[in-house]
């Protein structure tokens, strides 16, 4: 009897033995598949972080690349709306008057041609007349030619004219009638008096209403002409206050 109950406790004990190890065994393969299925999982998830940030790295060179296109197509609208500082259109004179211009360049001052022109005078010339060829355009084409002879004052010969019995309100009526004869002299002649005014007023600080109510010389509302001469003015004015100047062309 107790032999048999030592064979059975030696069964018993190989029995534990044989089940644990086979627990232990059936835990290592569990935990190996584990291991296997968490490896499997992050190579998928690294897998598909790199196809997002692939995507999203294609997206951004889309984006990118649409924007260039973009901006190139408002670049190229834009560029040919510029126009240099500084670079206006040369008045011509006819060629008939060249003689006549020519003597011109020997006055000595504003005054003297003035005078030889008669703009001024008790009788000043009608609004229509001062348009013609060897009046006002050829007073403003010496005035500017002369310029830097002049000590580069009074590049447009406003300030002469003004001396000479023309006030700025009356200038701008001859400048608008100007632009309203369509022809080239007559709008570069125009655009020389009021740049002169402009240039004036650039100076004095005078603020954009003001300048405004001035093109309009007693009209209600501005020339499309005038309209453009004010918005430049304001453009160049507002880059005074916030401390970004640009140049002032009153040509523009």
């Amino acid at each position: 009897m107790r032999l048999s109950y030592a064979v059975l406790l030696a069964l018993i004990t190989v029995l534990g033995s044989t089940i644990s190890i086979a627990a232990e065994t059936t835990a290592v393969y569990l935990d190996h598949h584990h291991v296997h299925a968490s490896s499997d999982e992050l190579r998928g998830m690294r897998r598909t972080r790199l196809l997002r940030a692939e995507k999203e790295t294609n997206d951004d060179e889309e984006r990118t690349n649409l924007l260039k296109k973009i901006a190139s197509v408002f670049k190229s609208k834009n560029s040919a709306k510029v126009v240099p500082i500084g670079t206006v259109k040369e008045m011509q004179l006819a060629p008939n008057l060249a003689k006549k211009f020519k003597k011109l360049m020997k006055s000595k001052s504003l005054d003297d041609a003035v005078t030889t022109l008669k703009l001024g005078g008790k009788v000043k010339p009608k609004v229509t007349e001062l348009y013609q060829p060897d009046k006002l355009p050829m007073y403003v084409r010496f005035s500017e030619d002369t310029f830097a002879r002049r000590g580069s004052v009074d590049k447009w010969g406003i300030e002469t004219l003004r001396k000479n019995g023309y006030s700025e309100k009356d200038l701008l009526v001859i400048s608008n009638h100007g632009f309203k004869n369509g022809d080239d002299v007559s709008t570069e002649t125009a655009k020389r008096l009021r740049g002169g005014l402009l240039e004036k007023w650039f100076q004095e600080k005078k603020t954009a209403n003001e300048v405004a109510q001035l093109l309009k010389a007693g009209e209600k509302t501005l020339t499309p002409a005038n309209q453009a001469a004010y918005q430049n003015y304001l453009k160049a004015q507002n880059s005074q206050i916030t401390g970004n100047p640009i140049a002032f062309n009153p040509l523009a």
